[in-house]
This record gives C-alpha cells, sequence and structure tokens, in this order.
C-alpha cells in the first residue's frame, strides 16, 4: 500500500481528494507556461542564471504539458536576456521525462561553475 501524504494530494470541489502524481512546477517563458518536473524546472532556472553570468548562451528541448494537459516538445534559448521563471503547480498528470536534458544542464552547470553544488529539492524531502 502507498503512503500518502497530505501535500501528494488536492482537494475536488466534490470533496474527494485527487492524488498529484508528479512534483510538476509551471515553467514560464516569454510570456507562456508549461508544466514541467521539477527537477527540469529547476534545471532551466539555474543554467540559465549560470549562462548569464559566463555571457553565454544554449538551447534546450523539453517535453513539457501544455495548461490543458496536452504533451509538448518546446525548444527554449536561454541566455542572459532569457526572463524565466518557476513556480509549484498541481497535476494529477505524470511529469514529463527530461532525464538527459537535465543532465545535460546540470553537467554544462558545473563545467561553466565548477563551485556548483547540486543540493536538489531531494534533500529537503522528509520521507
Amino acid at each position: 500500500m502507498a503512503i500518502v501524504r497530505r501535500w501528494d494530494v488536492k482537494a475536488r470541489r466534490d470533496g474527494g481528494i485527487t492524488p498529484i502524481v508528479g512534483r510538476m512546477k509551471e515553467l514560464v517563458f516569454a510570456g507562456r507556461s508549461l508544466l514541467v518536473g521539477d527537477d527540469a524546472a529547476d534545471a532551466v532556472v539555474e543554467y540559465t542564471a549560470v549562462l548569464s553570468r559566463s555571457s553565454s548562451a544554449d538551447t534546450v528541448e523539453l517535453r513539457a504539458l501544455t495548461p490543458t494537459g496536452r504533451s509538448v516538445e518546446a525548444y527554449y534559448v536561454l541566455d542572459g536576456a532569457a526572463a524565466v521563471m518557476a513556480q509549484t503547480a498541481d497535476s494529477s498528470e505524470p511529469e514529463p521525462d527530461n532525464t538527459h536534458i537535465v543532465q545535460y544542464m546540470r553537467d554544462a552547470i558545473h563545467r561553466l561553475n565548477p563551485e556548483a553544488v547540486d543540493y536538489g529539492l531531494d534533500a529537503l524531502d522528509p520521507l
């Protein structure tokens, strides 16, 4: 039996609860928002900051969900002029798999900024 923590569900209008399947964040970029997993959103924000400090740019492709739940592939140009923001979002959809691009961005972050420490959000998870 799976243990469902209080913060892993959202209330429905009918009084029931819906499990939150994936840890998601809304990634807002160029006036558009898409849902991606926590790790992907955090990596995009951090990578954009590192690229800005090093006066560099890069492109990344992420799998994401639209606000209506449609699966899309989004291409981002990340540089010092990129205004990118991530905020938490509830979703009953599984998070899109961005494992490879997240690893690519983390590797690039450490190449451009060798002192960077990757704590990740899992270090804060109480379970």
